[in-house]
């Protein structure tokens, strides 16, 4: 080593070549290593930005579902409520003209629409409640389809027996008691009697309502011959609309994360190790 340095303290026109390609190679070599680590950044760069992308998207998904299902289902909510809201007309007013009776049938198409359109979009448990709350609101339009104006009919008969007029007051009597009795010989198995006591309920009625309907007149003899069995149907559909209402709010409250108060989920960001360092 000793006479390597002497010989280039000898020759410094030769160490001065061999610095100067030292320093030319050095350089060469640390702008390769430079380039091939700024390249491999840039891969991981690249990358990175494309997960981003896809995580990004992924998130406007889950966003624009979570919207999509609030509103169609909110909607699909507001629909039953306004059907059973009809239904419960039936009992409180006159539908002579067929006006109430065709809302919930207009009703119940939306219903079924809507339903078609959650069906796509909601989870099972949301879709189960949806079901059976269509078919537990069917089965108290079928209810009181009868009831409805069966009992409109017997508070109007019961406000007109306090009727001033005595005549009118008099037939109004005579209603009510042909259908308790029309009740009482339905239940005898007297086939006979129930056949009269029809007869008479249905003269009875049409005369102490002058606007009755055929429809009204029947729904009020075959509440009468149901007798209390009508009123229980009634009170057990009633209570089976309300607890499907409430399972299928609950269903939806669950599946849109009403109770965590919190935006849409997002999927987790899965960055590289490298782009995180």
């Amino acid at each position: 080593m000793h006479g390597l340095w002497q010989y280039f303290e000898e020759n410094n026109e030769i160490f001065a070549a061999v610095v100067a390609f030292l320093a030319i190679g050095g350089g060469l070599l640390g702008s390769v290593i430079g380039a091939r680590i700024q390249a491999n950044g840039g891969r991981d760069q690249a990358a990175a930005a494309r997960e981003a992308a896809q995580i990004a998207a992924e998130a406007q998904r889950v966003a624009a579902l979570w919207t999509v299902r609030h509103v169609l289902t909110a909607e699909f909510i507001q629909l039953i409520r306004e059907r059973a809201e009809a239904v419960h007309r039936l009992y409180s007013q006159s539908d002579a003209d067929g006006t109430t009776q065709a809302q919930i049938d207009q009703a119940g198409r939306a219903v079924l629409r809507k339903a078609a359109e959650i069906e796509l979009i909601v989870p099972s448990p949301v879709m189960r409640a949806a079901e059976d709350m269509v078919s537990a609101l069917d089965k108290f339009v079928a209810t009181s389809s009868v009831a409805g104006p069966a009992q409109y009919l017997r508070v109007v008969i019961g406000e007109a027996m306090w009727c001033v007029d005595p005549v009118h007051a008099e037939l109004a009597g005579r209603a009510r008691t042909s259908l308790d009795e029309l009740g009482v010989a339905a239940a005898s198995g007297d086939t006979e009697r129930k056949v009269r006591a029809l007869a008479a309920a249905d003269e009875a009625l049409r005369a102490a309502v002058a606007d009755i309907t055929d429809a009204q007149a029947q729904a009020a003899v075959a509440e009468a011959i149901g007798g209390r069995e009508w009123l229980d149907r009634k009170r057990e559909n009633e209570e089976q609309v309300t607890a499907c209402l409430d399972t299928l709010v609950a269903a939806a409250r669950e599946m849109l994360k009403s109770e965590d108060d919190v935006a849409p989920v997002v999927p987790p960001q899965r960055w590289r190790w490298r782009w995180a360092a």
